[in-house]
């Protein structure tokens, strides 16, 4: 693929691998994949962020800072 680079492949699968195992997990029922689902989990590869992290992050949160481009 053209102008995507190694890393980005890699995320998109690390980022697939823990969407596949959050489903299982809660669709699926299946107890193997309930790390996926725990938000208190360490799963190497990833991040885990909370709501109020994510609200932050938001455009239209106005108390965050807009910066200038």
């Amino acid at each position: 693929m053209v102008g995507f680079s190694k890393s980005s492949i890699k995320q998109q699968e690390t980022a697939r691998a823990a969407l596949t195992g959050f489903l299982l997990a809660t669709v699926g029922a299946d107890k193997k994949y309930s790390a996926f689902a725990d938000p208190t989990a360490t799963i190497k590869g990833l991040t885990n962020r909370d709501e109020k992290w994510l609200e932050q992050q938001l455009p239209e949160n106005p108390d965050r800072p807009i910066i200038a481009r």
